[in-house]
């Protein structure tokens, strides 16, 4: 778990990196605005991305990849139980203000939530 998390800030610390360099070279004035537009806009689509991908690929192992996979894959679990929670909260507190006659309407109103959520 702790190479996951140094694999990680490899890659944070070289985006980290980027971002200052380039706030130093505006600030400085080197370069005129729209070249840092320019090239603020090439890296931030192509660069970041790229360095990303390449730097996980160097060190991620199938044991690694499975170990992201089974965390993902909880967390997708957890965000998906806590909504479908929060909406039953909801439900149960707008049904506790209005008449018993709107009740299967809040119900088809909570399963659709969680059917537009998964």
């Amino acid at each position: 778990m702790l190479s996951t998390f140094l694999i990680s800030l490899n890659s944070v610390l070289i985006i980290i990196t980027v971002i200052i360099i380039g706030f130093l070279i505006g600030k400085s004035r080197i370069v005129s605005q729209y070249f840092i537009n320019d090239v603020s806009t090439i890296v931030v689509n192509v660069a970041l991305p790229i360095s990303v991908f390449i730097s996980s690929q160097n060190y991620i192992t199938k044991q690694n990849f499975n170990t992201l996979l089974i965390g993902f894959i909880l967390s997708m679990i957890s965000i998906g139980l806590s909504f479908w929670l929060l909406s039953l909260l909801v439900v149960h507190c707008i049904y506790k203000r209005i008449e018993k006659a709107y009740s299967p309407m809040l119900l088809l109103m909570q399963t659709l939530c969680l059917l537009v959520y998964l």
